[in-house]
């Protein structure tokens, strides 16, 4: 069972689509893992909405600013990491051998030409080979897939954050979740 509220919040455009809000409860945690794991849970279902947001609530503002600091340091990463220069240099030379090899060389002068060659000289091996071949067939996603697991560039995660204070005192009610 799901601790946390989510719920659809309306927009302001009435033909907009409602926006998934979810909420998550400071339970008065010295740290901030808890609002870390969570973002981790719903890490893969942000990244597939369109637009969301979360809440942080509070029954105190002193977790507002890091929490919103991790909020955005975790979009990042689930939008993936920069990739490696190496499997870049490597996608152009693909690129520029298929165009090659498809004769389409109006796409090519001199610098390009000088660059397809040494793309030659350094991506030559039967590794490379083996991964031009799966690149032909699915593109950019085979490479990433095979040099370099979990880092497949990924669409932009457009998340909105925000915060909530309590005001009142809810102290009554027991230690959250007790």
């Amino acid at each position: 069972m799901e601790k946390y509220p989510i719920f659809l919040a309306e927009t302001i455009s009435p033909s907009a689509s409602p926006v998934g809000t979810f909420c998550f409860v400071d339970e008065g945690a010295a740290s901030l893992s808890g609002f870390e794991t969570f973002l981790d849970q719903y890490g893969h279902l942000f990244a597939s909405l369109p637009q969301f947001r979360v809440i942080y609530v509070a029954d105190r503002d002193a977790h507002f600013r890091p929490a919103a600091q991790t909020f955005a340091r975790r979009l990042g990463r689930a939008q993936g990491a920069a990739p490696d220069a190496l499997i870049l240099r490597r996608l152009e030379y693909f690129k520029m051998r298929r165009l090659y090899e498809a004769k389409e060389l109006a796409s090519f002068d001199r610098a390009k030409l000088i660059q397809l060659r040494e793309g030659q000289r350094e991506f030559s091996g039967e590794s490379d080979e083996a991964l031009y071949a799966r690149w032909k067939a699915a593109r950019d996603c085979a490479v990433f897939e095979t040099l370099e697991p979990g880092a497949l560039p990924q669409p932009a995660v457009r998340g909105a954050f925000s915060t909530h204070l309590l005001e009142h005192d809810y102290g009554l009610f027991g230690s959250f979740p007790g």
